[in-house]
């Protein structure tokens, strides 16, 4: 079966009382380097509508090493280009922000230690890492269309109603 295809076909799942959308992306919609890569999860709870989870795994299709900060490069923009408030990190799993009581809280922490936490993603050609980014819809605002970077964009997949 193509890929296409497969990106055409999400699967709901009803998970709990939220909804849990998996659809395999195919990178369609995606502009720039960063393409998703596998199957991309996006969640929201039905007691918080406005509140909105995506999570998968980013590929680097270009020929050069790219350097993105989660907290100021990546960004949640809605249709007419505006910033929604969005958290991002490249993980899937759940680590706490707290720095080593060794350290200064002053004190930048090292390149790896800031991977290690999913602060930075540090992509190689052909590389690929987890990314989640989170969001919420403001009230009256546009919905969200695309969660943008420094040279591209990717598309947010589109949730089912069950």
């Amino acid at each position: 079966m193509r890929r296409g295809i497969l990106a055409a076909l999400p699967a709901a799942l009803a998970v709990g009382t939220g909804l849990l959308v998996v659809s395999v992306a195919s990178g369609g919609g995606d502009a720039g380097p960063l393409r998703w890569s596998g199957p991309v999860v996006s969640f929201t709870h039905p007691t918080l509508p406005t509140d909105h989870i995506v999570s998968g795994r980013l590929r680097d299709t270009s020929m050069r090493p790219m350097r993105v900060v989660a907290r100021r490069d990546i960004r949640v923009v809605d249709v007419h280009g505006r910033d929604l408030p969005a958290s991002a990190v490249f993980t899937q799993t759940f680590g706490h922000g707290l720095f080593d009581p060794t350290r200064l809280p002053e004190a930048r922490l090292p390149e790896r230690e800031l991977m290690r936490i999913g602060d930075v993603g540090r992509f190689q050609p052909g590389d690929e890492l987890p990314v989640t980014v989170s969001w919420r819809d403001e009230h009256g605002s546009a919905p969200a269309a695309r969660i943008a970077y420094p040279g591209g964009s990717l598309a947010i997949p589109e949730e089912s109603a069950g």
